[in-house]
């Protein structure tokens, strides 16, 4: 997840983990609250 002080949106980058490279970007159209990627929750 990335994001630009003072903008709204903010992005979604998948990278090759052999590599190193971005694969693939995906600009999302609003900012993704802080700690966004790293919340999950239990399946039960």
């Amino acid at each position: 997840m990335g994001r630009h002080h003072g903008e709204n949106g903010g992005q979604w980058v998948i990278i090759d983990a052999a590599t190193g490279a971005s694969v693939v970007t995906v600009h999302l159209p609003q900012r993704a609250p802080t700690g966004f990627h790293g919340n999950w929750t239990p399946v039960d």
